[in-house]
């Protein structure tokens, strides 16, 4: 296919949610950030879970960065950037699988991705990943696009006049092996690249049923931190989906829903100064 830029557009939601956790660690100037705070009741492990959530984000950041940095590269038609590629992928140091494996008992991992149609349409998903035993993960898949996109897949409830739908999923038990299996990689990453042939289907009916080694309704768990979601309106993906992964890592440390959306409303109200 065509070369395209990729990344970017994840890097910059990325960019600002560091800087919003940033204010929150040290909240000495934002308002937001420290009428936020005053609503989080108890103080003991307030900083750790903020922390903890900051590292993520900037890990992730890099990655991203580093993937658009060799997208760049490629739609120059540089001639080391097949070589950059395979490095992030698969390379001796710093490379996604190498990170993946790297990961301790109770560690987690942000691993965005997309699908790229031929008109060029691009969908963010994100994969989160959890180490569980020394030699498999728990992995949350979460989609915070419109129903058509992916979302479909996701447990659905009706509510009065709508339908909402899990945004995120929980599969538990996936093999160390093959999370940072080269081929699981490289395919997860072109996705990104513009082909007729890189829709949905080819993550939820293909790539998630080979990892858990399952149909998708079988293996999915009881979550009490995926809460049921409205789909949303609009098809900015790469800023819901990474909203949507912060949100439920906020869930799984035991903030409210309440919070939670307080903390949708100052990621808003900053973007909104961005532009």
């Amino acid at each position: 296919s065509k070369p395209h830029q990729i990344g970017t557009k994840v890097e910059t939601t990325l960019k600002l949610l560091v800087s919003i956790f940033n204010d929150l660690i040290h909240p000495t100037k934002g308002a937001d950030a420290r009428s936020w705070l005053s609503l989080w009741g108890s103080e003991d492990a307030k900083l750790e879970h903020l922390s903890e959530i900051r590292q993520l984000l900037q890990s992730c950041l890099l990655s991203q960065s580093a993937l658009a940095s060799v997208s760049m590269m490629l739609a120059q038609g540089d001639e080391n950037a097949e070589a950059s590629l395979a490095a992030l992928i698969h390379g001796e140091e710093h490379s996604i699988a190498d990170k993946i494996k790297a990961l301790e008992l109770g560690q987690s991992m942000l691993l965005p991705g997309a699908w790229n149609d031929e008109n060029n349409r691009e969908t963010h998903w994100l994969l989160i990943l959890e180490r569980s035993s020394p030699d498999s993960f728990d992995m949350t898949v979460v989609n915070r696009n419109i129903w058509t996109e992916g979302l479909d897949y996701h447990p659905s409830q009706p509510t009065g006049s709508k339908q909402k739908f899990r945004t995120s999923m929980r599969f538990q038990g996936i093999p160390e092996e093959k999370l940072s299996d080269r081929a699981f990689v490289t395919l997860l990453l072109s996705q990104q690249w513009p082909a007729e042939a890189h829709r949905p289907e080819i993550v939820y009916d293909c790539i998630l049923p080979w990892l858990v080694d399952s149909t998708l309704p079988r293996a999915v768990c009881d979550d009490p931190a995926a809460d049921y979601r409205t789909a949303p309106r609009s098809s900015t993906s790469s800023s819901q989906c990474m909203l949507e992964g912060v949100r439920y890592l906020l869930r799984r440390r035991g903030l409210s829903v309440e919070m939670c959306k307080q903390f949708a409303l100052m990621f808003r109200r900053q973007l909104v100064c961005l532009t």
